[in-house]
């Protein structure tokens, strides 16, 4: 149900932009560099593997931590609306005390190292918080998860800011591209994990985090530090 509504509604948005946003004046050069830039980013293997690591990383965590976790909650621990919108609160309040955090720890730890290790967290925490039984311990690695998640959206864009200095702008513009449809493929399948099976296997998509985390470590590189 959740494409059903979604879909439409994407289509519906493209036609209008398509239709309703006026057309400037198409300057050839300004084509051609456009094109260049986005040749220089989809070549660069470092670049490239950010972007499919995103993908990766939002269909787990996105999907699991973010749109999943409240009906989690509310069908498995019987928990009511009023509980579960102050863990909500509270899980948004940490989110932001992580993203603060992020940045001091980037200086420290250098954005590649925190991006691998803060998304490898995330898959731990994004399985385990939904394969525990108990309330107050399942929501203790939900808060935790969000604070790394947080951590690791701003180490990971940082480094991903890095990844082609001549055309961050384009860089930056596929990345919400990779969010995005990692978000929409995540919640997809999430949706059919979860009506052909239960929570628990929909927490196993942190295992699509794990492999994100794999190659951050493997493919990419710092290129401030010179790797």
């Amino acid at each position: 149900m959740f494409l059903v509504l979604l879909l439409p509604l994407i289509l519906i948005n493209f036609v209008l932009a398509l239709k309703g946003v006026p057309s400037t004046y198409n300057d050839h050069s300004s084509s051609q560099a456009y094109q260049q830039a986005f040749k220089d980013v989809l070549f660069n293997k470092s670049a490239l593997a950010c972007l499919l690591a995103y993908v990766l990383i939002n269909m787990g965590a996105n999907t699991v931590v973010a749109t999943f976790s409240i009906s989690f909650y509310r069908q498995t621990f019987l928990v009511d609306t009023a509980f579960i919108s102050l863990a909500f609160m509270v899980f948004s309040l940490i989110s932001i005390v992580g993203s603060l955090i992020g940045g001091r720890l980037i200086t420290r730890f250098g954005r590649k190292p925190l991006t691998v290790w803060s998304v490898l967290l995330i898959s731990v925490l994004t399985i385990s918080f939904m394969n525990i039984t108990h309330l107050w311990a399942s929501l203790m690695l939900w808060f935790v998860d969000s604070l790394f998640v947080a951590i690791a959206v701003t180490a990971y864009y940082s480094l991903a800011l890095e990844q082609a200095p001549d055309n961050r702008a384009t860089m930056m513009s596929l990345n919400e591209v990779s969010m995005f449809g990692g978000t929409a493929i995540g919640n997809a399948v999430g949706g059919v994990l979860l009506v052909a099976f239960n929570y628990q296997i929909l927490g196993l998509m942190g295992i699509f985090i794990f492999i994100g985390s794999i190659i951050l470590h493997i493919f990419t590189t710092d290129p401030t530090k010179g790797e």
